[in-house]
């Protein structure tokens, strides 16, 4: 699956879960967080905020 985000020039993957019903989507925000956030999509018109996973920032890159 591909996504654009809104206001941002990057393009997000995100991924199902085998049974279907999470979604994983990848953010990155520059200079600031990164991370997972997981959604419950059982009811595909009202996707629920799970939990997020903030990954730990890399080094900076001159």
């Amino acid at each position: 699956m591909l996504w654009t985000s809104i206001g941002h020039t990057l393009c997000t993957y995100g991924a199902l879960s085998a049974d279907g019903t999470r979604l994983f989507v990848p953010y990155v925000s520059p200079g600031r967080a990164s991370g997972v956030a997981m959604f419950d999509i059982t009811d595909p018109s009202h996707p629920r905020l799970l939990d997020g996973y903030r990954l730990a920032r890399g080094p900076d890159r001159t």
